[in-house]
């Protein structure tokens, strides 16, 4: 193996033609399901390295190109195309768009090092995980508001095991920079208004799990 067996890495490549892809669009306040054909293709990239026993490092990238076949539709929040009226419906094509929620880019890093915690016989193993990935839309309209822009979010956790491996305690703590980031913007009906529901990223968050196995 590489650098006799410390280092494993994995890569891959893609290209899919989707006929008839279900698409939920939002009409009248509800969720309706299109058919359309689309393509996407990518490349990922998995890296496992173990520069010594107690510690281990990885990382995942991921890039990815989406594009939406030929869909004649009408954009429920904007069936007018206009900033004055609503009618009449005008149709728009959909062709190249890219898919809703499919960033160009992904990128995941993480450490952790386990080590004997004193004499007691139980190994603590801290961890740090951070994801990011590119901007995407969160609509196939691919209009200015349904962009999301870039984030990323960065996690830890510290795990305690005794010499038995039968008792695992964890502490961690999700979203450490307690950030609030924009993950997805849904914009409802142009009947009610054409409003926006924002979803945010979770805010930091504590936590402890005891796990037993019997």
């Amino acid at each position: 193996g590489v650098l006799d067996g410390r280092l494993r890495a994995n890569f891959s490549i893609f290209n899919n033609d989707y006929k008839n892809m279900q698409l939920s669009q939002r009409i009248t306040g509800s969720t309706a399901t299109a058919n359309v054909d689309a393509q996407t293709s990518g490349a990922e990239a998995e890296f496992l390295f173990a520069p010594s026993r107690a510690w281990l490092l990885d990382a995942n990238l991921s890039l990815l190109e989406t594009r939406i076949g030929n869909f004649l539709t009408v954009d429920a929040a904007n069936p007018g195309q206009s900033l004055t009226t609503r009618t009449p419906e005008v149709a728009v094509n959909l062709e190249g768009n890219a898919l809703p929620h499919s960033p160009t880019a992904k990128v995941k890093v993480g450490a952790q090092y386990t080590t004997g915690l004193f004499s007691t016989g139980w190994n603590v193993t801290t961890r740090l995980d951070y994801v990011w990935q590119n901007d995407y839309y969160a609509r196939e309209f691919n209009t200015p508001t349904d962009r999301i822009k870039a984030w990323g979010v960065t996690n830890l956790q510290v795990r305690f095991a005794n010499p038995k491996g039968d008792i695992e305690v964890k502490a961690f703590v999700k979203n450490l920079s307690d950030a609030d980031n924009v993950t997805n913007i849904i914009i409802e009906d142009a009947l009610v208004g054409s409003y926006r529901n924002v979803r945010l990223l979770d805010p930091r968050t504590f936590g402890v799990q005891v796990q037993y196995n019997f």
